[in-house]
């Protein structure tokens, strides 16, 4: 149904190999010109000439930009990310202008002296908020970007520090928006969906990998592949004001901000759900959006009347540096709408369903989910489709390891597709250029894919778990010396 005026006829691509069209122009384009806004808006134009034809084309365009915002009512959650994501850059910029950002990594350098140190932090603050991927990609970029300028931590490295620990960390939490999700998808399948959970998370290569992989990065300061031509940004150590040393002119907007969104993600799931309280029941019907925009608003009036002078400016100098990661977030959403109606995955699934791979069904499975995941740029649209259909294609013995394959499939087409909301807000989180964070990120979540490719061909061996997972750590092991990951240690103190 068109928004504007008549119903629109939709051509039905789900059988079709054009439903890969927009995917494979708006991959080839980020990829080839870099310019990451363009390529999302010329996928979603080809998806709606394919959809539509070329006269209506526009027409269900328009439709679909506007249901972004109103759809039969108010979308409030377009509303409400985008309002915290403008919270959030007025946030950083009155932090900054307060001399806060960088009295905390004066207080901290005590503690903290190194590279070394800083990574870990990092990447210790993602392991820790685990609620929700949001809500992780831009908390710890807030906390940790002071001293990763410090200690001349390229923002590259942060951005792949924070993406590599949300989805793959919330992928494997069920006290978590994404473990709500999955078990809820997980239900129809097992008497005990906490238990086929369980099962499932310790045959999710993927997770765990990219989550070894990024340690190993944060101790051994590895650049591989494109980060090693990032550079690290001067750090304003000179800009230093009054505030010199402290921790609380940083630490209690970030604690308001973390406290207040964890209490009303529960808050709000609970207000949302039927019976007793739960917190897994909580975790699922909660509304992220709203928690973010409570979360966001005490830390932002108290760094708003922290600020001496020039409060109103100074944030909504802040609140327009977001602008271009909304663009992108929304340009973003167009796609995943437009590609819903290619039903990509439903042609995806199908190629699946018509094929005899027998005990290869789990690798069969992670290709099939990674495809789709870097088409739609979603991990959970993945999730929804095709682990219900894991569930009817496979032999109970083998359940648990094709939903590992689902999972992990899910997750990384989700970490490198230039179209991931998570991706592109773990950029916001880090200030790094979108597609500088994709293509430096990309050799760390590969050789974790390749190692996943290697796992779930042995798994058609039919060997026990803790074989496969003795196989894959040999391999990681052997592939990171090969390349040069142990080689060199973290820098005693290294500081602009």
């Amino acid at each position: 149904m068109g928004i504007f005026g008549n119903s629109i006829d939709l051509n039905d691509l789900s059988q079709s190999s054009l439903a890969l069209l927009p995917t494979l122009l708006t991959l080839g384009l980020a990829l080839a010109t870099r310019r990451i806004l363009l390529s999302l808006l010329l996928g979603s134009a080809t998806g709606a000439w394919l959809l539509a034809g070329s006269f209506d084309a526009p027409r269900y365009l328009a439709g679909k930009a506007l249901a972004l915002f109103y759809d039969g009512g108010i979308s409030w959650w377009t509303l409400q990310v985008v309002g915290f994501l403008l919270m959030l850059g007025a946030l950083s910029r009155l932090l900054q202008a307060s001399g806060a950002a960088q009295a905390f990594a004066e207080a901290c350098a005590s503690r903290i002296a190194t590279r070394r140190g800083v990574s870990l932090m990092s990447v210790g603050l993602g392991l820790a908020i685990f609620i929700d991927d949001y809500f992780n990609a831009l908390a710890v970029g807030q906390a940790t970007r002071p001293l990763a300028d410090r200690y001349r931590l390229s923002r590259e490295r942060l951005a792949y520090y924070i993406d590599s620990t949300a989805a793959p960390v919330c992928a494997l939490m069920p006290l978590s928006s994404w473990g709500a999700f999955m078990l809820s998808l997980l239900a129809p399948m097992a008497a005990s969906p906490m238990g086929l959970f369980v099962d499932m998370s310790q045959a999710a290569f993927y997770p765990w990998l990219a989550l070894a992989i990024v340690l190993i990065t944060a101790w051994f300061d590895w650049d591989l592949g494109a980060m090693k031509k990032a550079k690290a940004r001067p750090s304003a150590a000179a800009e230093l004001k009054a505030a010199k040393g402290q921790l609380m002119p940083l630490l209690g907007p970030l604690l308001a901000l973390i406290l207040v969104t964890l209490a009303a993600l529960f808050i709000t799931g609970a207000f949302a759900s039927s019976g007793p309280f739960s917190a897994i029941a909580a975790l699922e019907n909660t509304n992220v959006g709203l928690s973010l925009v409570l979360g966001a608003a005490p830390a932002l009036a108290w760094s708003f009347f922290k600020q001496k002078t020039q409060r109103l400016a100074t944030a909504w100098e802040g609140a327009k540096t977001m602008l271009p990661a909304i663009y992108l977030l929304l340009s973003a959403w167009l796609l995943a709408a437009v590609m819903k109606d290619v039903a990509v995955g439903r042609y995806l699934a199908s190629l699946i369903e018509a094929a005899s791979v027998g005990p290869w069904m789990p690798l069969a499975l992670f290709v099939v989910a990674m495809v789709m995941a870097l088409a739609t740029g979603s991990s959970w649209g993945t999730f929804g489709i095709m682990l219900p259909l894991a569930g009817q294609l496979v032999e109970p013995a083998m359940l648990p390891m094709a939903l590992g394959a689902v999972i992990s499939g899910a997750v990384f087409g989700d970490h490198c597709s230039p179209a991931s909301d998570t991706t592109i807000l773990s950029s916001a989180g880090a200030e790094c250029e979108h597609m500088d964070h994709v293509l430096t990120q990309l050799p760390y979540a590969g050789l974790a894919a390749g190692l996943c490719v290697l796992g779930y061909g042995l798994s058609a061996l039919a060997l026990p778990l803790w074989a496969l997972w003795g196989a894959l750590l040999a391999a990681l092991v052997v592939a990171v010396t090969l390349l040069g990951g142990w080689g060199t240690l973290a820098p005693k103190k290294q500081e602009v």
